[in-house]
């Protein structure tokens, strides 16, 4: 009984949320654009000379297609 009045608590206060958001929708893009991403690899302890060296392919594309750094600082949280 209380997981019952619990759920319909739950569906009552976030019913009216999803409306609204739906309401509030993203507008969709014009024909022939895109919404731009943006991908951050990050390996720990990997220097960007021996990518170089290495069979990566992939690595090697998205550097070449991409933005990539050589003298990143390492920030201690």
């Amino acid at each position: 009984m209380l997981a019952t009045t619990a759920a319909a608590a739950t569906a009552a206060a976030v019913g009216p949320l999803a409306t609204a958001t739906a309401a509030h929708a993203a507008p969709t893009l014009p024909d022939g654009t895109s919404k731009d991403k943006v991908l951050v690899v990050g390996m720990d302890g990997l220097r960007h000379d021996v990518i170089d060296a290495a069979k990566a392919p992939h690595l090697k594309s998205m550097m070449a297609n991409g933005t990539y750094g050589t003298s990143l600082l390492y920030a201690d949280p």
